[in-house]
């Protein structure tokens, strides 16, 4: 099929007549962005300086789509431009749109505010910071036990620099020292081992023996967690001396498995692992965190698999509660909550060996 007379590589010209006829044969369109063919605009970060995008490098953008929604970019200038917006701070991914941004702020002749892009948290191997690697979530940093004001310390000290030497800072102290050119570009790193130390120096330091007594009374053994625990234990010990080892699993963040305790069932190791991905993948699809929704997915789950109920959840058992055996797997799940739940099945994975990109596309593609 030869291109569309008019069509220059960039975009389609027609004439006023052919779209007329066009729209009147009721021809879906979208509405685009002209951009120069020729020349350069300057955009001044606040961070990076002057960056110079060449024209013949910026897409037509899509500003209006067939079914007449504006796309995000038409969106985002005319919201910012009527909340009077005058410093927006972004991710460097979004570099590449700020010569888009500026000609519409040009074309509707208003002032386009100053942009700072700032760089993106990185793993330790310097990847990107994705919930596949490490949590995201912040509820996830709560059921750990980190401490609230140890996590903002922490954050803020990718953006300031410590106070004569000590890393200890209150949030007091952050905002006083922040300055938005002070930050560096290079790509901090979330550092766990970090956070880790420097959360035990709050524990250690910051709280004294009452304090401490009450965070952890806060954080796990409160009246409202304890009572989802206590119906799911009840009926499955002797002695109440039976509680930790049953339910140690609800106060521990990651758990200490061997690939060996998760391949002691009857998938094998092919199954094992597609069964962590695709457990995965449906579960992130929930709407509601709640055991009818978890339970249809495991279902779910053993017929893709062909393999019975029992059999698939046994090693999801291993996963989430450290033992073949425990307290109700689905409830269990509830309690716990999906980021801490998703962080178990991806260690589970991890012990496993992993999954390829190919391997999690063919297994994903089951889904659709």
């Amino acid at each position: 099929m030869g291109k569309p007379p008019g069509y220059d590589g960039h975009c389609l010209n027609l004439a006023e007549g052919e779209i007329v006829a066009l729209e009147g044969r009721g021809v879906p369109f979208v509405v685009r962005m002209k951009v120069p063919r020729e020349g350069s605009v300057t955009i001044d970060d606040l961070l990076r300086g002057p960056i110079v995008f060449e024209w013949r490098t910026v897409d037509m953008q899509v500003l209006v789509k067939s079914d007449g929604w504006p796309t995000y970019h038409l969106a985002n200038v005319v919201d910012d431009h009527l909340m009077q917006i005058t410093h927006v701070m972004r991710g460097e991914e979004w570099i590449s749109s700020a010569p888009k941004h500026a000609l519409l702020y040009e074309y509707f002749g208003w002032k386009m505010p100053q942009l700072a892009h700032l760089p993106l948290l990185r793993n330790a191997d310097k990847s990107k910071l994705s919930k596949r690697k490490n949590p995201t979530g912040i509820l996830f940093y709560q059921r750990m036990g980190y401490l609230p004001e140890a996590l903002v310390n922490f954050l803020g000290l990718l953006a300031v620099p410590p106070l004569d030497g000590d890393e200890i800072m209150d949030l007091a102290a952050l905002v006083e020292r922040f300055r938005l050119e002070g930050i560096s570009v290079g790509g901090p790193v979330f550092d766990v081992a970090k956070l880790d130390w420097l959360n035990g120096r709050y524990l250690r330091e910051k709280l004294d023996l009452r304090g401490f007594q009450e965070r952890a009374r806060a954080w796990a053994f409160n009246e409202e967690y304890l009572s989802r625990i206590a119906p799911l234990a009840q009926s499955r010990i002797e002695r109440l001396s039976d509680l930790g080892p049953l339910t140690a699993f609800f106060f521990s963040g990651r758990l200490e498995i061997s690939a060996e305790q998760l391949r002691d069932g009857k998938l094998d190791e092919p199954a094992l692992r597609q069964a962590f991905v695709l457990a995965a993948a449906l579960l992130e699809t929930l709407e509601t965190w709640d055991v009818p929704q978890i339970e249809g997915v495991f279902r779910t789950l053993a017929e893709l698999l062909g393999n019975k109920l029992r059999e698939v959840v046994r090693p999801f058992y291993v996963a989430i509660t450290g033992r073949a055996q425990s307290v109700p797997l689905f409830d269990s799940m509830v309690v716990l909550g999906r980021d801490l739940v998703r962080e178990r099945l991806r260690v589970a994975l991890e012990r496993l060996g992993g999954a390829t990109a190919a391997e999690q596309t063919a297994w994903k593609k089951l889904l659709v």
